[in-house]
């Protein structure tokens, strides 16, 4: 005859039962704020899919009347006229700007409209993104193609070219007084004077140039591309192959 269970025998069973029941419940709430987790980002995803794809749709849709002004780290794109639009209006004007509160990314679309926005105008303002780590644009030297990079915190970098435009009229405007690399002198760079002559200056350690500058003619060399002064008195010699990655930055 066999014998029933001890006392003993079921409490150690019902233990273990209980650790059992405690892993599973571990996992079952891992598992669940991994797909809280996963939503969140493919929600931010594909909303930040749907951010490039309007902003994609108002420059291809432009009239050819596109305005890119730096402000601050952001930049701000106006197009005059486009095809795309959200609300059933015809051609309207279109903004996209950062705002400095928590560095939201802005839509705006009107009919006709300034910035800054006055009382009389009538337009539609929508959220396209928010905490704002980069939003860039920048037009070729053709003015037929312009890059657009975005990112927020939240997701990765996103970057996309729009090609084949017909800009009639493009006005870039940058306002940031903060130099970057590519415009801050370095040691030995040519200066262009007004008297049509080129100078090498030298930065000595005492903060005071070179007394025995170099001075150097300039003459057209083969590769190379001249660039002419408002004042037409002195033509500065670009050899793009010597460009520094920087200085090659917008040559697509």
């Amino acid at each position: 005859m066999k014998k029933a269970f001890t006392l003993i025998e079921m409490l150690i069973s019902v233990l273990l039962l209980g650790f059992v029941m405690m892993a599973l419940y571990n996992s079952s709430d891992m598992l669940k704020k991994s797909n809280a987790h996963l939503y969140k980002y493919l929600q931010g995803s594909s909303k930040n899919t749907q951010t490039s794809q309007l902003l994609y749709l108002d420059i291809l849709g432009s009239d050819g009347n596109i305005s890119i002004q730096k402000e601050d780290s952001f930049y701000r794109l106006i197009i005059n006229s486009t095809t795309s639009s959200i609300y059933g209006r015809q051609n309207p004007k279109v903004a996209w700007l950062v705002y400095k509160e928590n560095n939201t990314l802005l839509r705006v679309e009107g009919d006709e409209f300034n910035l800054p926005l006055g009382i009389d105008d009538r337009v539609d303002i929508d959220k396209a993104g928010e905490k704002m780590e980069l939003f860039s644009l920048y037009a070729s030297r053709g003015n037929d193609k312009i890059l657009v990079i975005l990112k927020e915190a939240t997701s990765d970098a996103k970057s996309f070219l729009v090609q084949n435009l017909n800009i009639i009229q493009f006005t870039s405007s940058m306002q940031d007084t903060n130099q970057t690399p590519s415009q801050i002198p370095s040691q030995n760079t040519p200066q262009v004077p007004t008297n049509g002559e080129v100078n090498f200056i030298t930065n000595e350690p005492n903060g005071q140039t070179d007394q025995n500058q170099q001075t150097e003619q300039t003459t057209p060399q083969e590769g190379s591309e001249t660039v002419t002064p408002q004042d037409g008195s002195s033509n500065f010699i670009k050899n793009e192959e010597n460009l520094t990655p920087n200085q090659q930055e917008m040559s697509f």
